[in-house]
């Protein structure tokens, strides 16, 4: 390993030292696929390599055609929206009106 792949993994391996998980690209070219390495070996690319992200949630009102119409930071207030309008078919477009909850990486 030369001092640039070295300078590239530095971030991981401290991330690593310090508890993070870190996870390998077992996927091709636009198929990425990470996973989680209980004990990494650092023996490929540093690109190869990464700390787990963590997730992040976001909520959201649909409408009936599942296109969101806003984000909340709570469930409870994308709930209430939705409520909201479910309640004013006059004022917002015919519903019904939903709130979901999504998870997934930061991108």
């Amino acid at each position: 390993m030369n001092r640039e792949k070295l300078k590239a993994l530095l971030p991981v391996l401290a991330a690593y030292s310090d508890g993070a998980t870190v996870q390998v690209n077992t996927g091709f070219g636009a198929r990425q696929r990470w996973e989680d390495v209980p004990n990494p070996s650092f023996d490929l690319d540093p690109k190869h390599y990464r700390i787990k992200p963590t997730p992040i949630t976001i909520h959201v009102v649909l409408n009936k055609h599942n296109r969101p119409i806003g984000t909340f930071p709570s469930l409870e207030q994308a709930m209430s929206k939705a409520k909201f309008c479910n309640e004013r078919p006059s004022f917002y477009q015919s519903g019904p009106y939903a709130a979901v909850s999504l998870t997934g990486d930061k991108p």
